[in-house]
């Protein structure tokens, strides 16, 4: 299965803003549901597709933030889950993401781009990660695509 990334929108058919029982309409039942994985959010585990979704109890349950490792991901048409780093940035230049701001946290580095409100980890200089969230407006609101 292709994950297409659409940032600021969402993967395939899940989409920012969805409720849970949207989700499991078209996912089916998650793996794990975990409470505490992030304060103020539910978490859904999807072990297949090795994805994770945050749902913010703040904004009526919806979805907000995605993450994911699989290795069927795709941003702009190319698979990138294990590209190596400068090859992923070369990317990122190509579609004019320029803000870019570069974590090392010894274990992982990571490259956080807030013009599409996305984290890429990369470890062994590969890309091993993404969390990508909904967009906001200039006032900290959700813009639900």
């Amino acid at each position: 299965m292709n994950i297409k990334i659409k940032f600021g929108v969402g993967f395939g058919r899940i989409f920012f803003g969805m409720v849970p029982s949207e989700v499991i309409f078209i996912l089916g039942d998650p793996d794990k549901v975990n409470n505490n994985e992030r304060e103020g959010c539910v978490v859904y585990y999807y072990n297949k597709l090795m994805t994770k979704l945050f749902f913010d109890l703040e904004n009526n349950n919806k979805l907000i933030t995605i993450y994911v490792s699989n290795q069927d991901v795709y941003i702009w048409d190319k698979k990138v889950i294990g590209m190596r780093k400068t090859d992923f940035e070369s990317l990122l230049d190509k579609n004019e993401i320029m803000l870019k701001v570069y974590d090392d946290y010894k274990i992982f580095d990571s490259i956080f781009c807030e013009e599409i409100w996305s984290v890429f980890g990369f470890q062994y200089d590969k890309l091993t990660d993404i969390e990508f969230s909904v967009f906001t407006d200039e006032y900290n609101n959700c813009v639900w695509p």
